[in-house]
């Protein structure tokens, strides 16, 4: 379904509404988008989880424009092969780790679009690697709708849901979208995906 298709399912019901919000066809596109991807992010689901392939030898090192957050804290590879785990950067620890310089990095910090190291890797070009969490980006009337087909109703009743509050805040406002979404991705999501709840472990920007 592209999202050309989408207008075609949405204009008839949204034309049956008596109190629109004024927002464009696309915004709300975007916005029904947006919700179905944070409920699936809340899952945890394989179906917003891409890998990352990145190198250091760019650095700070900047992550895909989708980037949303990491599934399960990242690891390095070295030339060798050999395999480092990262973990999170403790509150305050940059400036503990200011004088270190030894190899290979034991913490990363996220901050906007680029991942740190500490200690900062010098000597040695490291591999990135880890699963993170991708937005399906922004669409437009010529874009496929993301998620292969599984979640158009739904994406037909949550953009005529945008259409008819305004965007993401109005959306959640209403309980009954929200609850509409949600339990229509939840019942595809043990057929298709592991999930399991957000805990700490995971990181959205």
């Amino acid at each position: 379904m592209t999202g050309a298709d989408l207008l075609r399912m949405v204009i008839a019901r949204a034309a049956r509404l008596e109190n629109t919000s004024g927002i464009s066809f696309v915004d709300a596109m975007n916005a029904a988008v947006e919700m179905l991807f944070m409920r699936l992010w809340e899952r945890r689901a394989d179906l917003c989880r891409a890998s990352l392939s990145l190198t250091t030898a760019i650095y700070p090192v900047v992550l895909p424009v989708t980037f949303r957050g990491f599934a399960e804290d990242p690891y390095l590879l070295d030339p060798a092969g050999n395999v480092f785990k990262l973990a999170l950067l403790p509150a305050g620890g940059a400036a503990s780790m200011a004088e270190e310089t030894v190899e290979p990095p034991i913490y990363y910090r996220l901050t906007g679009s680029n991942m740190t190291l500490f200690p900062p890797p010098v000597s040695t070009t490291y591999d990135v690697r880890g699963e993170y969490f991708s937005h399906p980006g922004v669409m437009s009337d010529i874009s496929t709708m993301p998620w292969g087909g599984l979640f158009n109703e739904v994406l037909v009743d949550a953009t005529v849901g945008a259409i008819q509050f305004g965007g993401i805040s109005g959306m959640f406002a209403d309980q009954a979208l929200m609850l509409s979404v949600e339990q229509s991705i939840d019942r595809v999501l043990p057929y298709r995906t592991r999930t399991t709840p957000r805990s700490s472990g995971s990181y959205f920007f």
